[in-house]
């Protein structure tokens, strides 16, 4: 799944020959900007965050993320 409709056609011929065109849970999901496919992922699922680990930190500043 992806925002960008042209990597997502890129990827749709793999998706289609592993035989998942259909498939409407996921086992895992990787959120970057949209985080309205949470809900796709599977009960027990994994969920991966982009930008969660930035410069070591788990939480920065508002002037940390204002410096960026």
């Amino acid at each position: 799944m992806d925002i960008n409709r042209d990597f997502l056609n890129l990827g749709w011929p793999s998706i289609e020959k592993a035989g998942e065109k259909y498939r409407k849970d996921f086992d895992f999901n990787f959120v970057d900007a949209v985080k309205n496919v949470l809900q796709l992922v599977r009960v027990r699922g994994l969920i991966a965050y982009d930008n969660t680990l930035s410069k070591e930190a788990v939480v920065c500043s508002d002037e940390e993320i204002a410096d960026r």
